[in-house]
């Protein structure tokens, strides 16, 4: 039985989105920024668009292969082992593979008049861009590249959206629009916004103490776990805040909920890179330091979002401090 037909279950099912995510941003890169375009090259060329999909199909194969023959998670495998795993696979199990794919999702790609010989040099060149476009040039694992890819600043942290700067540019809009609300008389700080401001613990010095490594966190040099943590549990606080906070007369999210809610957002592209990364570490050889175990795990691009996030939330802890707590009157 082929993979794609169910031998290999979720791990079939994990290494087909991977290989999604990848060939997506391959496309992005030689195609242009805007689906607009990759559509309309797609349209004029349905032939390429057929053989890009027998080698997302095959690149999945090969992450699969990689992780049995490694004994390791679809994630834990090297890139460049995804390579050689598929200069390995034969011609009749490339062509028995691409069948049942196409089979299961109904599609129609005509015939297949490619030599099998040419699709690991087209995944290589895929993997190839990974490793350096997401990867630094250094060799790393198909997870280490996926994180990166997810932290793109101006579109795959989401499909739906155009990446995580997106969200940070809207938070940083609705406090303009809450000044502006406050100014001219149509939010009226009330106790209630004031208490919800204060329970936000943003107005206080962070604390950075989870996960300990292996002594207590260091306030002035937290490691990007405990930063991360510190940013996913502001995220559920605002969200609890603001599902308590009362709603307008005609039942929408007040002004404080809305800021909260703009901000959720912006923690919350973090949670599934921090949930990843959590269980990662909790199993790791610990003599290696969460220094140097960070160095070969978190992505530049995870950084770069990580104090983007950082700012905004101090941007929103400015707020609350000047125009919330200390603003004068109540009602």
């Amino acid at each position: 039985m082929g993979i794609a037909g169910g031998e290999w279950g979720n791990g079939w099912s994990q290494a087909d989105g991977r290989a999604r995510m990848l060939r997506a941003w391959f496309d992005r890169r030689r195609f242009g920024p805007t689906p607009e375009l990759r559509d309309a090259h797609a349209r004029e060329h349905p032939e390429l668009w057929r053989r890009q999909r027998r080698e997302q199909a095959v690149l999945a194969l090969a992450v699969v292969h990689a992780s049995r023959d490694q004994g390791l998670a679809v994630d834990d495998v090297m890139l460049d082992d995804i390579t050689e795993a598929c200069r390995r696979i034969s011609p009749d199990e490339y062509h028995e593979h691409t069948r049942k794919v196409a089979r299961r999702g109904g599609i129609s790609w005509g015939q297949d008049d490619r030599d099998p010989a040419d699709v690991p040099d087209a995944v290589a060149a895929l993997l190839d861009a990974a490793a350096e476009g997401l990867c630094g040039g250094t060799r790393r694992s198909l997870g280490y590249a996926i994180r990166a890819l997810r932290a793109d600043p101006k579109g795959f942290g989401h499909p739906h959206h155009g990446g995580w700067a997106i969200g940070v540019r809207t938070a940083q809009w609705t406090l303009g629009v809450a000044r502006k609300t406050i100014s001219d008389g149509r939010w009226a700080i009330s106790h209630t916004d004031r208490e919800a401001a204060r329970s936000t613990g943003l107005c206080q010095d962070p604390v950075y103490d989870y996960p300990a490594h292996p002594g207590p966190g260091d306030p002035a040099h937290p490691s990007w776990l405990q930063r991360a943590h510190r940013l996913t549990s502001l995220g559920a606080t605002l969200r609890s805040l603001a599902e308590t906070l009362p709603r307008d007369p005609q039942g929408f999210d007040g002004h404080l909920a809305s800021v909260f809610n703009a901000f959720i957002g912006v923690c919350a592209e973090l949670d599934l890179t921090v949930e990843e990364l959590d269980r990662l570490w909790a199993v790791a050889d610990g003599h290696l330091g969460i220094g140097p175990w960070e160095q070969e795990h978190v992505p530049q691009a995870v950084l770069e979002q990580t104090t983007g996030a950082e700012k905004a939330l101090e941007g929103l802890a400015h707020f609350l401090r000047g125009s919330v707590i200390d603003s004068p009157g109540t009602h």
